[in-house]
């Protein structure tokens, strides 16, 4: 927002060098209640930064869609600031995992450097922000996508909603989709199989690759979550 503000003053200020003698007078008053608005957006700014900084430390005393609405302004916030508070929200055997990967996207946005430990279902694994991809921009995902489409060119519906369902089953797995999901193919056909009645390409697989037999251990685990939700 700093940007927008000096972009705007500059503009103001070339005006008013320009103007002739009786027309300056008016821009030095632009000039005074544009300081004023930005005194008091900044203010307003710094407020809600403070704020935020209180909720990531007490996370855990906010619904899950509250939660969502503090990763975002979160991203207003230093990069010093997020790295105090980070092995609290990652440490934490009370928060959601999706709300973990949703702070750790903010870290990734902000290119942070710093090792830490994250909790993975039953472990904790090791990961840096600054090497790795929000959900949307992860490779596997553009991967998958282009299979999805490959396979459901001619079903334009079917594709939109299996290409829905997937980033949902992946977001789950995220950020370690590659060692989840190690065999794309393999996993398209999953739900290809389970939504195309039509499907003609999938074919029973007798003897399964190391690779195809982690792709079945992630769907075991999917299923059963589902299981647990119902």
């Amino acid at each position: 927002y700093n940007s927008q503000f000096i972009e705007a003053e500059n503009i103001i200020l070339n005006k008013s060098d320009r103007s002739y003698p009786e027309n300056r007078r008016l821009w030095d008053e632009v000039y005074e209640s544009f300081k004023i608005v930005q005194k008091e957006y900044i203010i307003r700014i710094e407020s809600m930064i403070e704020e935020t900084k209180d909720k990531l430390q007490n996370l855990e005393k906010y619904t899950y869609s509250e939660q969502k609405e503090i990763m975002e302004t979160a991203k207003l916030l230093k990069l010093t600031d997020l790295q105090q508070v980070a092995p609290k929200i990652f440490n934490s055997p009370v928060l959601d995992m999706l709300t973990q990967r949703s702070f750790l996207e903010v870290l990734i946005s902000k290119e942070d450097p710093t090792t830490y430990k994250i909790r993975d279902y039953n472990e904790y694994r090791e990961i840096v922000p600054k090497d790795s991809y929000i959900l949307i921009e992860h490779p596997y995902i553009r991967a998958i996508s282009t299979e999805v489409e490959a396979r459901l060119d001619k079903n334009p519906a079917l594709n939109e909603m299996l290409h829905r369902e997937i980033i949902s089953v992946l977001s789950l797995f995220y950020p370690f989709i590659e060692e989840a999901i190690p065999d794309i193919q393999y996993f398209v056909d999953y739900f290809v199989k389970k939504y195309d009645i039509n499907d003609t390409v999938t074919k029973d697989i007798e003897v399964k690759t190391v690779d195809q037999e982690k792709v079945d251990e992630t769907l075991a685990i999917l299923n059963q979550m589902l299981a647990e939700f119902e």
